[in-house]
């Protein structure tokens, strides 16, 4: 193989062929140290690199009776991965509408996920315009790569690399403004978020079991295009990226071709007694499996005239005055938050035996960093009342109320102040003195007694296992300590992060260090916890069976089964792309299936001389 390289000789003379150095008998598919495409002088291994290496050599020895060269093959990987009868819900999905009215940073989202150019190259969010990262404009270094941009799925960049200009095509198709239709440049744009998409990502490329599409109360004051306010639910849902009736409906396709309940969908959250109309049209025409608002969007009518000035209840008037916008909200209102609580709780007691879960209010709470410390923001002050006065609902809180916003630089550091010891750098929670990680431990303070209260991971886990594992210790740590692992669930926040497979296999590896364990008190996360966090938990919340094997495979030719109906109410206005197995897909599965496994041999650089 030639050794033509943009290096220049004394760096080439620093390195040697990654195929030379590494042992045939440990060929692990996770490099153990920096390979070069010879573009870059690579890093030496690190003493931590080294560490893992060893670490998983011993692993490989001592822990399994198996080859170590097995070991490290896809079907053992799955074996001692995450297991395959793991029962798998992920509450948090999203998929966006074909016309899609608002982005919701869809682009933004893809991006940090991506990651951006770091000292390891071969990443290029600055292909659809973040050339820095967009929740990061001051550059702050994360903890584990010492990066301002590092990626936290990188699947997402090998697909980059494949394709760009599809791949950009793809994610930039929702970010012109609105203007009656799709903006679509080429042919397949707009498919990284599109309902097939959503399809092959969660049930032929994931371990998820059941998955819960999600929707979005409008963010908006304003309908889209125009100076009118949004005063009501039917104004509002032009700006909604999924509507009830379309999550409704995509949920019924994907039982009906699987034969079993591999779906569920989310009802839209609007507040107040002017839209309690609509929560009874949602129950008696979508039959929605739980419901799923944001204190922070326009979503309640009437709703107070002004905003709280700090966690103590809203005191300001009700805006009752004709044509005025729909208002920010909180759970424990009782004028505008209450009545449809007392809705949804009637008919949770009517339709328990047919809908087991509409009792679930989920709300988003926290990716608010900058912003004042109220319920209408996400800060959890307003939970307790709630959780009190309506025991027979369930308020799943999304993001367990951290504060911090997908690059969690400033919750790291109230961590590493607490661990220096900082003054007023820690909580006292249940008599035990934690790093006071905002919003999030506060949540612990007020809910942990609540039984009807649970903390549900969706970004909170993704924006910090790969960039600040650290902060990811202590965050699962203290809901383990506060909560209780009953009163924890999964989310991915799939699709903007690309396939949930990454977070699943991240989480279930995942475990406390030792050290942080046992300076602050934490429970370990074991094997029974984390299934009752992917998966068992929800499964009672919802009234599922969690034996996997009653659930039926969705069918690889889903994309030609969509009845026109659907694609109508789906807005398929720009064609169906079909992204069912192709021709590169089945001839892997007929090498796969003669027993072939790849060598996981590396034919780049690493640094052998320093």
């Amino acid at each position: 193989m030639s050794d033509s390289t943009w290096m220049s000789p004394e760096e080439l003379s620093k390195c040697s062929r990654a195929y030379d150095v590494e042992s045939e008998e440990f060929c692990s598919p996770i490099p153990t140290q920096n390979v070069s495409n010879g573009e870059y002088l690579p890093k030496p291994q690190s003493e931590k690199q080294k560490q893992v290496e060893a670490r998983i050599k011993e692993l490989a020895d001592d822990a399994f009776d198996v080859d170590k060269a097995e070991l490290f093959e896809p079907a053992a990987a799955a074996e001692h991965g995450l297991p395959a009868d793991t029962f798998v819900v992920d509450d948090q999905l999203h998929f966006v509408r074909g016309n899609t009215r608002t982005t919701l940073g869809a682009p933004s989202l893809r991006a940090i996920a991506q990651g951006g150019q770091t000292a390891e190259g071969n990443f290029f969010s600055d292909a659809f315009g973040f050339p820095k990262n967009p929740f990061n404009p001051d550059g702050f270094r994360d903890e584990a790569h010492n990066e301002p941009y590092y990626p936290w799925n990188k699947a997402l960049a090998a697909e980059y690399l494949a394709n760009p200009n599809k791949y950009v095509n793809e994610v930039n198709a929702f970010t012109a403004p609105y203007s009656g239709v799709q903006n679509l440049d080429a042919k397949g744009a707009g498919d990284a978020f599109h309902f097939l998409r959503y399809i092959k990502s969660i049930y032929l490329d994931s371990q998820v079991t059941v998955g819960l599409i999600s929707n979005v109360t409008t963010f908006v004051a304003a309908q889209p295009g125009t100076n009118l306010p949004v005063t009501n639910v039917d104004e509002a849902r032009l700006a909604e990226i999924l509507t009830a009736a379309q999550t409704a409906n995509a949920r019924n396709f994907i039982n009906d071709i699987a034969g079993s309940r591999r779906a569920m969908a989310h009802g839209l959250l609007y507040l107040g007694r002017a839209n309690l109309e609509y929560i009874q049209y949602q129950v008696e025409n979508h039959r929605p499996d739980a419901w799923k608002g944001y204190c922070i969007t326009h979503a309640a009518q009437p709703g107070r005239s002004a905003l709280s000035t700090g966690p103590a209840p809203n005191r300001a008037p009700l805006d009752t005055s004709p044509n005025a916008v729909m208002k920010l909200w909180r759970h424990d209102d009782q004028e505008v938050a209450y009545p449809t609580f007392e809705l949804i709780t009637k008919y949770a007691r009517k339709l328990k035996d047919e809908i087991p879960g509409l009792n679930n209010i989920c709300v988003h709470k926290g990716l608010a960093h900058g912003m004042a410390d109220i319920p209408e923001f996400g800060h959890p002050a307003d939970l307790p009342a709630a959780c009190h006065d309506f025991p027979d609902l369930n308020f799943i809180t999304y993001h367990s109320c951290i504060k911090d916003t997908f690059f969690d630089y400033f919750a790291w550091q109230q961590v590493v102040a607490a661990e220096r010891g900082a003054p007023g750098s820690t909580r006292v929670v249940q008599g035990r003195r934690v790093p006071d990680i905002s919003w999030t431990t506060e949540f612990c303070d007020l809910t942990g007694r609540f039984k009807n209260s649970f903390a549900e991971l969706g970004t909170t886990f993704a924006s910090s296992i790969i960039t600040f594992p650290t902060l990811w210790a202590h965050l699962i740590g203290q809901l383990l300590m506060f909560k209780g692992e009953d009163q924890i669930v999964f989310g991915s926040d799939s699709l903007w992060y690309g396939n949930p497979q990454w977070q699943l296999e991240a989480f279930w590896r995942f475990q406390i260090p030792d050290q942080i364990r046992e300076k602050w008190g934490y429970p370990k996360l074991t094997d029974g916890a984390k299934r009752k966090i992917l998966g068992l938990n929800l499964g009672r919340l919802y009234g599922l069976d969690t034996n996997v094997k009653k659930y039926n495979a969705v069918p690889s030719n889903y994309a030609s089964l969509i009845p026109k109906q659907l694609k109508n109410l789906l807005e398929f206005d720009n064609g169906s792309p079909d992204l069912s197995a192709d021709n590169l897909s089945k001839i892997k599965a007929r090498y796969m299936a003669t027993g072939a496994q790849p060598s996981n041999m590396r034919y780049g650089w690493v640094r052998t001389r320093t």
